[in-house]
């Protein structure tokens, strides 16, 4: 019974994790009328960018404090990249009519 619970736990977990997802799409593309799917590389560089700074002052010996201090790196990166992707490859986007067809 026990396998049961942790199984039973385990899909309300998935699921309502698929559904921040989808709500969090979905809320994007109300408000851009663009649908960008970049947004778990972004997490994915300020985690990259986070783990690195903090690494580095590792082996280089710098006290705590400092390590606390290099966490907003990784977000800042992000942030960064993701202004970047929005003048370079969003914009233009914006200027187009709603319903455009591929062909």
């Amino acid at each position: 019974m026990t396998v049961f619970i942790i199984h039973v736990l385990n899909a309300l977990l998935y699921s309502s994790v698929l559904f921040l997802i989808a709500g969090g799409l979905s809320l994007i593309y109300g408000v851009m009328r663009i649908l960008n799917l970049a947004h778990g590389n972004l997490y994915a560089l300020g985690a990259f960018v986070t783990a690195w700074a903090v690494g580095l002052a590792l082996e280089a010996g710098a006290p705590r404090g400092v390590l606390f201090l290099l966490l907003p790196s990784g977000a800042i990166a992000a942030a960064a990249c993701g202004a970047l992707i929005e003048r370079t490859l969003l914009r233009p986007f914006y200027k187009r009519p709603r319903n455009t067809s591929c062909s």
